[in-house]
């Protein structure tokens, strides 16, 4: 059962700009591993687990795919490409990300992993 439910989704609709899914599965069969594996062959697939001081399992996987929008910064130049429309900003990427997740509005449920979305990548050393 998918958590919250459809009602509950459409009620929070106006306050909140994102709301997060979550449909808890029996995986004792899988991995992390092997579940990203299904989804490595699509663009930009990623895995990120969140171990913690040298403990050997991970207590969350988070796998994605396709993102719907991309932040890039080379040569001191910014590019955002947004479902494929790119536009070339003045500003850094830093500051490209901190406007975009200023605007970030959801619900902090309390039976979800603390992360339920916002942004995930690659940031250099060089970007500071």
């Amino acid at each position: 059962m998918a958590n919250p439910s459809m009602e509950q989704v459409v009620a929070m609709a106006g306050e909140y700009n994102l709301i997060p899914v979550a449909i808890r599965l029996l995986a004792d069969m899988e991995t992390p591993i092997r579940i990203f594996q299904r989804y490595a062959e699509r663009k930009r697939a990623f895995l990120l687990e969140s171990v913690e001081g040298g403990v050997q399992w991970a207590r969350y996987s988070f796998i994605g795919t396709d993102p719907f929008l991309m932040i890039t910064g080379k040569k001191g130049k910014t590019e955002i490409d947004a479902n494929g429309e790119r536009t070339l900003p003045e500003s850094t990427p830093n500051e490209e990300l901190k406007a975009m997740l200023r605007t970030d509005r959801r619900p902090k449920p309390k039976d979800m992993p603390p992360v339920t979305g916002g942004a995930s990548g690659l940031f250099g050393y060089d970007l500071l």
